[in-house]
């Protein structure tokens, strides 16, 4: 029980923060400056044939898990 506690902000990083980023940057108005102007942008492949939501999931799990190493979020 004492490693799923340390590791918590793991999946609070990649499961809250992750989706919750993806869903700022679709519905607003962000989304459009990440390509450049001349091509379509495609939420469903944005990066290394990651959709939006899978990449700002590992990035919030990433984050998470320099919570835990670090101690702080910031």
């Amino acid at each position: 029980m004492e490693l799923f506690f340390k590791y918590l902000p793991v999946l609070f990083g990649g499961f809250f923060l992750g989706p919750v980023t993806a869903e700022i940057l679709t519905r607003s108005s962000v989304i459009d400056h990440l390509a450049s102007p001349s091509s379509q942008v495609d939420v469903e492949q944005i990066a290394l044939g990651l959709s939006l939501m899978q990449l700002c999931m590992i990035v919030g799990a990433v984050w998470g898990l320099l919570a835990v190493f670090r101690g702080r979020w910031i």
